[in-house]
Order: structure tokens, then C-alpha cells, then sequence
């Protein structure tokens, strides 16, 4: 019975014996049993020969099997051709059949991704109506709520939170983003305090931003958590309110953790605030950040207080090339910032023949940038030996660390640090750390998680885990975990399970897969797989397997041949 071997061949696979199924379908699949040529594909792939796999794909596909068109568009996905894995995605959901709605769910998170809304919203009503799946329910709101259809997307947020599972908390902040869209305040508040009593910085964002007028000083308590939590919006309305209260160091604070994080208005009202103090050459490089983050107002300001700054440093220079050399640079800088890029350069040549060190920086680094790397490198090389420039001596060693050269990097870095250079603390100790001189990289990544950078405190805090230092690591894993940087979050989840805390685990895996951390998404989906919860750890697997998370792809192959 040809039908026989296909379903033996199917159970083997199931126990992971690849090597007899693939004996026992070839003959069938030579034939061109289509069944036999997916499932041959299945077993060959499994023993990780995926380039013979492929093609036995492509011909069940093309016979017509709409579960092999799927395992071809996550292929085309996991290679990051998205535009390939689309199509046959789109020709899988049209083929019909079993695997139909899970192609159309892959195909409506690739749309999502994409912003594509409108188009993603068929499929995932697709999948919320035929399968009643929560996780479609809470998309397919999201799509609704994306073209303003918050009305539309009520329903469908209110059965996402019907059930517990993972994005069930946040489809509560979508829903309380709907209901507050309908100008159902109220409503919206008792979904957002669900949402953050289990920790959704989101909730706490919203609930804070709401509550402001209300009731200040609660709302100010929910931003607070959120701003700690990594939501720079959260760090820019706190700014803003101490401005307005004018308490300007903390403004200052919240406005800057804003900025840095990407918000462009935080970056333009701190520059305001700065000029308001009298503190142009600090309001400078605000204004700077803002154009560089997209609004346009902060590039007038700029070119005005630049202006004013080349005067400054005019009157006070004391060769008589100094005037000349400031305005060239200045000019270079303006120029740069409205995108001209040769006149730009033109302007840093000038400045830089004329001695000016950041000016040789700029050339430097925008010779590098177009390819004339031996020249670029001896422009920069130059302003960094000049001693007149921190900046270029920070450059200088970051590409160094870059081509490898990692001796003269440390060197360059130090300098760095010494000429002021924040960033320089944080490069020198990921470089120690890489170099596996643990005892001297971490006085230089503590000074770098003390000034605030996330990322230094998860690599320091993983060196003291290793290092059994227990309450240490927790402390800067911790820190990390909650300004930003997500894989921390995994590792406390890992910290937790050693204690046998596997609730406190999950909530921290919970955290770092809703910011996209892979490591921490595939573990999270292995607990709900073990747990019987196969459609939230598909979810998590393919959240994984999308950042390139070879485990999460073969979990997510196994159950495929399993028939999820």
C-alpha cells in the first residue's frame, strides 16, 4: 500500500530515525508519490542535510502540497528572503487544505512586521475564525487597531483575553489602547493596571501618561516604573513635567535617558531647556542628536548656536589660522547635517589643513566612509597623536578593535577615556572581556553600567555569575535587564530556575521574548511545549527562529512533522 510507507515513514521520523525513513521512502518518492517526496524532504532535512532536502520540497510543492509550500517559505524565512517566503506562503493559504491557516499565520506576521496591516488583516480573521486561536484574535485587533478601527478591534482584543497565554498581557495594553481610542478612558485604565500588575512596562507607560492629570502623583509613580523598565517615552513625559516644574536636573535626567534611547522630541526640548540655562556647547549637542533623529526645527538652532560657539572659539584662538579653521569646521559640520556630502568634506579638508584636530577627525572618517581608507586612516591617526582631539582617539581605536589590531585599540581607548570620552569605559571593557582578561575588564565595565549603559552591566553581570558571585550578578543583571538590554532577562531567567523558581523564571523569559531577545523566546518555548501549550511555544519558536535561532527552527520542524 503506497500510502503504508508514507505513514511509517512519518512515525520513524517522529522517533527521530531519519536514516530508515529515507530508505524507506526514497523508492516512492522516486516514483513521484507526492506525500513520499514531502516527507522524504522531512527526513533528509533532519539529518541536517537541508540542500538535498530542498528540492524533494519543491516537487511535492509543485505537485500541489500545500504543507511542503510552507516548509518552503520558512526556509526562504530563515534565510531572510522575505520577499520568497511570502509567495509561497501566499501560495500555500490559496492551496487550502490542513496546513492553510498556518501558512496564513506566517504570512500574517511577515505583513505585520512590515507595518502591512491591511493586508495581514484577512489572514489573521482567518485563523481567529476558523480556529478560534487567541494569538490570532489578539493580532487580528492589532491590524484593526493599526488603521484606526479600534471599534472593529474591540472583540477580537476582548477574546485575546479570554485565555492565559503568552501576548495575552499584551493584548490588555492593545485593548486599553482601543477603548481609550473610543474615548473610554475609564474602561481602558482597569486593562491597563491588569496589564502591569504582571509587569508590562507598556501598561505602565500608558497608565502613567493618563493618570498625570488625574491624579499626578500616582501617574508619576507608574512613569517611573516604566522609564526603569526601558520606556523611553515614559523618560521623556517624566522630563517634560519636571521642566515645567522647573526642576531642571531631573528634567535633564529623564530628558537625556529619552534622548539617548531614540525619542526625537526629548532630544529638541532638552536642547531648549539647556539654552534657556545658558549652556549653549551642552544645548549643541542635543540639538545635534535631534537632527540626526529627524526633526527638522532642531537644525536651524543648531546652525544658529554653532554660529555663536565659532565666534566663542574665535575671539579666544590664538593662532592666526584659528578664525579661519573654526568656521571651516563649522561650516563642515552644517553642511554634513543637510546631507552635502562632498561640499562637507570640502569644509573639513580645509579646516584640517589648517591644524584643526576635529576637523582631521571628520575627514578622517568620512574618507573611510567612501572607501579611501589609507588616506582616511592617516587624517585620523594624525588628530589623535595631536592629543587635541578625544574624539579621534576613540574613532581611532574603535576601528582598530574592528580590523583587529587589538593591542593599539586598548591603548587608544584609554586615551580615550582619559580625554573624557563616556563611551570609552564601556568599548575598553567589552574588548578586555573579549580578550578573556576578566579581572581587568571589570573596573572599565563598571564604570560603564555606573553611567548607565545597559549593555555593560548584562556583560559584567554574566562575568560575576560566572564567577559565582552570585548577589553581584544579580544586582547588575538586573539593571541591565530593566534599561534595555534583553538577553540580562534571559540569564535572570536561568538564575531563577537554578533556585528552582520556575514562576519568577518565566516571567523573566516573558520579558525578554516581548523585546525580541531569541535565547530567551526558544527557552520560554520549550517550558510551554513541555506544558501542552504547543501554539504559544510555535509562537516563541518562530519568534526565535526568525532572529536566526538554529534550535527554535528545529522545534519548530519537529512539530511540523508532528502535525502542528
Amino acid at each position: 500500500m503506497p500510502g503504508a510507507s508514507v505513514h511509517l515513514g512519518t512515525i520513524l521520523i517522529s522517533q527521530e530515525k531519519y536514516t530508515e525513513a529515507e530508505s524507506l521512502l526514497r523508492p516512492r518518492a522516486d516514483e513521484g508519490d507526492t506525500a513520499a517526496c514531502r516527507v522524504l524532504g522531512k527526513a533528509l532535512d533532519g539529518q541536517g542535510r537541508r540542500d538535498e532536502a530542498l528540492p524533494w520540497f519543491v516537487k511535492a510543492a509543485e505537485a500541489g502540497d500545500n504543507e511542503a509550500m510552507v516548509f518552503l517559505g520558512l526556509a526562504a524565512q530563515n534565510d531572510s528572503d522575505l520577499a520568497t517566503a511570502e509567495t509561497r506562503f501566499r501560495k500555500a493559504f490559496a492551496l487550502g487544505g490542513k496546513s492553510a491557516q498556518i501558512a496564513g499565520v506566517f504570512l500574517a506576521m511577515i505583513l505585520s512586521a512590515q507595518a502591512r496591516f491591511t493586508e495581514a488583516e484577512p489572514f489573521w480573521r482567518a485563523a481567529a475564525e476558523d480556529g478560534g486561536s487567541p494569538l490570532a484574535a489578539h493580532h487580528l485587533g492589532h491590524a484593526l487597531l493599526a488603521q484606526d478601527r479600534a471599534g472593529e478591534a474591540e472583540p477580537w482584543l476582548v477574546q485575546a483575553t479570554e485565555d492565559d497565554y503568552e501576548g495575552s498581557t499584551e493584548a490588555r495594553v492593545l485593548l486599553g489602547r482601543a477603548l481609550a481610542a473610543q474615548d473610554r478612558a475609564d474602561e481602558a485604565v482597569r486593562w491597563w493596571r491588569e496589564a502591569a500588575a504582571v509587569g508590562s512596562s507598556e501598561a505602565e507607560y500608558r497608565l502613567g501618561f493618563h493618570l498625570m492629570e488625574q491624579s499626578p502623583s500616582e501617574g508619576i509613580d507608574w512613569l517611573k516604573r516604566a522609564a526603569q523598565a526601558g520606556e523611553s517615552l515614559a523618560s521623556s513625559r517624566l522630563g517634560v513635567h519636571y521642566a515645567e516644574a522647573g526642576q531642571y536636573e531631573e528634567a535633564h535626567r529623564w530628558l537625556a535617558q529619552a534622548a539617548e534611547a531614540g525619542v526625537p522630541t526629548a532630544a529638541y526640548i532638552l536642547g531648549l531647556l539647556l539654552i534657556q540655562q545658558e549652556r549653549p556647547q551642552d544645548a549643541e549637542e542635543w540639538f545635534e542628536k535631534a537632527v540626526e533623529l529627524g526633526v527638522p526645527e532642531a537644525a536651524e538652532h543648531l546652525a544658529t548656536l554653532r554660529g555663536q560657539v565659532a565666534q566663542s572659539q574665535s575671539a579666544a584662538a590664538a593662532q592666526p589660522d584659528g578664525q579661519r579653521a573654526d568656521e571651516a569646521f563649522t561650516a563642515g559640520l552644517r553642511l554634513r547635517d543637510a546631507g552635502q556630502a562632498d561640499q562637507s568634506e570640502a569644509s573639513f579638508r580645509s579646516a584640517a589643513e589648517m591644524g584643526h584636530a576635529d576637523a582631521a577627525m571628520m575627514l578622517g572618517v568620512a574618507l573611510i566612509n567612501r572607501g579611501s581608507g589609507n588616506e582616511g586612516m592617516a587624517w585620523l591617526r594624525g588628530a589623535a597623536e595631536s592629543g587635541r582631539s578625544s574624539g579621534a582617539a576613540l574613532t581611532l581605536g574603535l576601528l582598530l578593535k574592528e580590523q583587529g589590531t587589538l593591542d593599539e585599540a586598548e591603548s587608544w581607548l584609554r586615551r580615550a577615556d582619559e580625554g573624557g570620552q563616556s563611551s570609552a569605559a564601556e568599548e575598553l571593557g567589552k574588548l578586555l572581556h573579549g580578550l578573556d582578561r576578566r579581572e581587568d575588564a571589570e573596573p572599565w565595565l563598571r564604570k560603564a553600567a555606573e553611567a548607565g549603559s545597559a549593555e555593560a552591566a548584562g556583560i559584567l553581570g554574566v562575568q560575576l555569575k560566572d564567577q559565582g558571585r552570585t548577589e553581584e550578578a544579580w544586582a547588575m543583571l538586573y539593571q541591565a535587564a530593566t534599561t534595555g538590554y534583553a538577553l540580562a532577562a534571559t540569564v535572570l531567567g536561568l538564575m531563577c530556575l537554578e533556585q528552582e523558581h520556575e514562576d519568577a523564571a518565566i516571567k523573566w523569559w516573558q520579558y525578554a521574548a516581548q523585546a525580541g531577545e531569541p535565547i530567551g523566546a526558544h527557552t520560554l518555548g520549550t517550558v510551554w511545549e513541555q506544558r501542552g501549550r504547543i501554539q504559544d511555544a510555535i509562537a516563541m519558536y518562530t519568534l526565535a527562529a526568525g532572529k536566526g535561532h538554529t534550535d527554535a527552527i528545529a522545534a519548530l520542524n519537529r512539530l511540523r512533522v508532528l502535525g502542528f
